[in-house]
């Protein structure tokens, strides 16, 4: 599908940047002022250029600052039809400036109000000494002369503004980028308007009961629930044709006479209700996970938090199986039919509710007009983690690929022939991604390889060890595991189960 160039681009400067009338703000950030590793780090000149070759999205890589939010917004400009030169037109170096006496390198960002400001940066990074001793203290992105600085330096002028999105000279480190969003970062890199519609559990009742115009969720829940409470009447041709189809008239009649007969013999029940108890209980079931301080699992409490559980088809062919097994077929296979646009499919399956597909023709839509996203993982929860395995930037736990409280970027969304929906996905860590075993084996759908990192290696082999009885042990096809690749395709699926908010500019 061909890519648009997006509305919101403000850089009409052509070729390198230009300060015109601007004055450019000098800033000279610390690790983390007034702190200790400040007082054993300093600033080591940079001897590379900022631009090695054309900058791609695999040059971000993130080590030990929490400022996912920002690279990943970082890369997902970059990752646009136009983001390289966007991204080059927005830095510039100076081979000697008289203000500091040397190399420094200027930088565009906006503030929260949209104006610009150019921020001036001395040729540097800071160095902790003693690296044996503090090995997780990076302060700045990959530096590789085969790719240049520049993502070292649009971080460091990350921290001229405050949490609040304002210029702030004063007091700068790295402490400022700890922590955030991904509206903060395109706020910040293209002064633009920004939208983060939250992403919810597939059978949430926010998404059941979601009343937003262009929902097609709440009507057909509403339709159902009508159907099932034994509020509708033969009158009621449009809803009866939508769920029985033309010549309903026979259909709704048995079923009628059916409902009678079940209410008899179930004094007060409602089949609507006991069907939303269901769907109720089923998403509401919790899990108690520890929360842990500085990485230690002793160091913390427990906590109970929601499991993330989807009510998917085969819990609504349990409730369907039990409660209209006297009902004649005819009759209870439309109903079923009808109840799949409420409840997906098992991951892999390709199967998805009416509010998946609304969220994947957003994403396939802004894509195809050149508009950077941004996914942001759960804060709470990701999966039962399986190691006491924690991220290297903010402790966060990683299960099976995926990162708690993590950014993402968006690459591209994708469907192939068998009804799969794909949102391929890049790490800022430049590193870790997850697949399913039919990705890992058979580069399924997406044509994209992957290789089990060490962690998924140990996955694999645990599942294995489930089925001592096979030499060859069955692994299902949806089953996922962690792998080596920053760049992977996730099921659509995964991302409404897993995942909170979607971000992007907007011109409106």
């Amino acid at each position: 599908m061909e890519q648009k160039t997006p509305e919101f681009d403000r850089s009409q400067e052509k070729g390198s940047l230009s300060l015109r009338d601007m004055k450019a703000v000098l800033v000279e950030p610390w690790a983390f002022a007034g702190g200790a590793r400040s007082l054993v780090s300093s600033h080591e000149r940079v001897e590379m250029p900022l631009f090695a070759k054309s900058p791609e999205v695999s040059d971000i890589y993130q080590q030990n600052i929490g400022d996912c939010w920002f690279l990943a917004s970082l890369a997902a400009v970059l990752a646009t039809p136009n983001g390289a030169d966007r991204i080059q037109k927005s830095i510039k170096e100076i081979e000697h400036d008289k203000e500091v006496n040397g190399p420094a390198v200027i930088v565009r960002l906006f503030d929260i109000n949209g104006q610009e400001h150019f921020i001036k940066l001395r040729k540097q990074v800071i160095e902790v000494w003693g690296r044996k001793v503090l090995p997780d203290a990076v302060y700045h992105a990959k530096l590789d002369r085969n790719i240049g600085c520049w993502p070292v330096f649009f971080e460091a002028a990350c921290t001229a503004f405050d949490k609040d999105g304002q210029l702030n000279p004063k007091s700068v480190s790295y402490n400022r980028l700890q922590g955030g969003t991904a509206e903060r970062g395109f706020r910040l890199l293209l002064g633009a308007k920004v939208e983060a519609p939250r992403i919810y559990g597939a059978t949430s009742l926010d998404v059941l009961e979601d009343r937003e115009s262009d929902s097609l969720m709440e009507p057909t829940r509403f339709k159902l629930s009508m159907l099932l409470s034994g509020g509708l009447t033969v009158r009621d041709r449009e809803i009866l044709t939508e769920i029985f189809g033309a010549g309903y008239e026979g259909l709704y009649e048995t079923w009628n006479a059916w409902l009678e007969h079940w209410r008899k013999n179930n004094p007060g029940k409602d089949l609507w209700e006991n069907l939303y108890k269901a769907i109720k209980t089923y998403s509401d079931q919790t899990v108690t996970i520890a929360t842990r301080r500085l990485g230690f699992d002793f160091l913390g409490t427990n906590t109970t938090i929601n499991a993330g559980k989807v009510f998917r088809r085969e819990q609504f062919q349990k409730f369907y199986l039990e409660t209209f097994a006297s009902l004649d077929r005819s009759v209870r296979a439309p109903i079923y039919g009808y109840g799949k646009h409420l409840f997906p499919g098992k991951r892999g399956t390709g199967k998805y509710n009416l509010y998946q597909k609304k969220l994947f023709a957003l994403m396939e839509a802004k894509h195809s007009e050149g508009v950077p996203m941004v996914v942001s993982s759960n804060p709470k929860y990701v999966g039962r983690t399986h190691t006491d395995k924690v991220g290297p930037s903010a402790a966060e736990d990683e299960v099976k690929g995926l990162i708690r409280e993590h950014a993402y970027v968006v690459l591209t969304v994708s469907k192939v022939p068998d009804g799969r929906r794909w949102i391929r996905l890049f790490n800022p860590w430049g590193r870790k991604g997850r697949a399913s075993w039919a990705q890992i084996t058979e580069s399924e759908g997406t044509k994209h390889k992957y290789t089990l990192s060490e962690e998924g290696i140990r996955q694999h082999r645990v599942r294995k060890q489930r089925h001592p009885e096979y030499e060859q042990p069955p692994i299902p096809k949806g089953a996922v595991f962690e792998v080596e690749q920053a760049v992977f395709d996730l099921d659509l699926d995964d991302l409404t189960k897993r995942f909170v908010m979607l971000t992007y500019p907007t011109s409106d």
